[in-house]
C-alpha cells in the first residue's frame, strides 16, 4: 500500500482527474477499487491526452461492468531508479509509456498491446540552433544526420534506440535542461514527437533563445506508447484491454486523438518533409508489426 506522504501528496489530482473521477478522501485509500495512475517524466500535453484517455477508459469500465473504480493521479518527476521500479518499490498500479521501454526490463509488468497515439510519437522533429538551419536543409541522406550528435535526456527509451541506428548520442542531463545544453552546442539536435515538439518549444524556449523546430526533415520509427498495469492488478489489466478495445471499435480514442492532435500534420507541414527511417530493435513481439 502507498505510504502515506505519498498517499497526500496524490490527493492533489490534476483537473483531468477531478473532472472524470470522484474526489478521494482517507477512508477510500484501502481496497482494489482505487487506481494509482502515474503520469510524470513526460510533456505536459501528452500527460493531458493520456489522462483523458485513461479517465474514459476507467468511465467505460464502470459503466460496461458495473464496477465503480476510483483512481488517483501523480505528475511527479521520478529519477531513473524509481521509474525502473514503478510497479515493485513505488506501488503504482497504471502508467503510460513506449513499448519496450528499457527500464522496465527488470520489472514484471502487464503490457495492454493498444497503441495510444497512432504512430505520432514516432515521428520525431528536431529543435535545434538557428544557426545550423542551412546545415540541416542541406541533409539528405541518413548518414548526414548520424553524423551528427543528438541530446538525450538521461533514462529515456531514445537513446538505445539511436545507438542501435548507429546514431551518435549525448545521454545526459534531464528533460528540464536539455534545451539549454542545446543552446551551449553540446550536441546538434534534440528529437521529439511530432505530438507534443510545438508545446514543448513553446512552453519551454523563452523568448525562443535562438532555437527553432527545424522545417524540413523528419526521423520515424515504430515507438507505440501503451498501458503497462502492475502485475499484482491482472484482473483490472484484463478490464483495461477490452475496455480500450471498445473505445478503438467505436472510434472514441480517435475522437480524443483528434481533439489534441488533428491539426498538426499541417502546422508541422509533415507531408512536405524529408523522412529519415530508423528501426526498432526495442518492440515487444506484441507489438512488432
Amino acid at each position: 500500500m502507498f505510504q502515506f506522504n505519498r498517499f497526500f501528496k496524490t490527493l492533489l489530482v490534476t483537473s483531468m482527474s477531478m473532472i472524470f473521477s470522484p474526489q478521494l478522501t482517507a477512508a477510500d485509500t484501502t481496497g482494489r477499487n482505487i487506481i494509482s495512475f502515474w503520469n510524470g517524466n513526460k510533456s505536459e500535453i501528452r500527460q493531458s491526452y493520456e489522462s483523458e484517455v485513461f479517465a474514459t477508459v476507467i468511465k467505460q469500465i464502470n459503466q460496461s461492468l458495473n464496477k465503480s473504480y476510483r483512481w488517483h493521479e501523480n505528475r511527479d518527476t521520478l529519477s531513473i531508479a524509481e521509474e525502473s521500479s514503478i510497479f515493485s518499490q513505488q506501488e503504482y498500479d497504471v502508467f503510460v509509456s513506449v513499448a519496450g521501454n528499457p527500464k522496465l526490463d527488470q520489472e514484471n509488468k502487464i503490457l495492454i498491446p493498444i497503441p495510444l497515439m497512432q504512430g505520432l510519437l514516432g515521428t520525431r522533429l528536431m529543435i535545434i540552433n538557428e544557426r545550423d538551419r542551412v546545415k540541416f536543409a542541406t541533409i539528405k541522406t541518413k548518414a548526414q544526420l548520424q553524423a551528427l550528435y543528438s541530446g538525450i535526456p538521461a533514462g529515456w527509451a531514445d537513446a538505445k534506440l539511436f545507438i542501435a541506428n548507429n546514431f551518435n548520442v549525448n545521454e545526459t542531463g534531464t528533460f528540464d535542461d536539455i534545451l539549454l545544453r542545446l543552446k551551449r552546442k553540446q550536441f546538434d539536435y534534440f528529437a521529439l514527437g511530432a505530438n507534443e515538439i510545438e508545446s514543448v518549444y513553446e512552453q519551454r524556449v523563452t523568448a525562443k533563445e535562438n532555437l527553432i523546430i527545424e522545417p524540413t526533415l523528419a526521423l520515424y520509427y515504430p515507438f507505440p506508447v501503451v498501458f503497462y498495469v502492475n502485475p499484482n492488478r491482472a484482473e483490472l489489466a484484463q478490464q483495461l484491454r477490452a475496455s480500450l478495445h471498445q473505445l478503438v471499435q467505436n472510434e472514441t480514442l480517435n475522437k480524443i486523438f483528434a481533439r489534441y492532435f488533428a491539426q498538426i500534420q499541417e502546422r508541422l507541414n509533415l507531408t512536405e518533409r524529408k523522412f529519415i527511417h530508423l528501426e526498432n530493435p526495442l518492440l515487444p513481439k506484441a507489438l512488432a508489426n
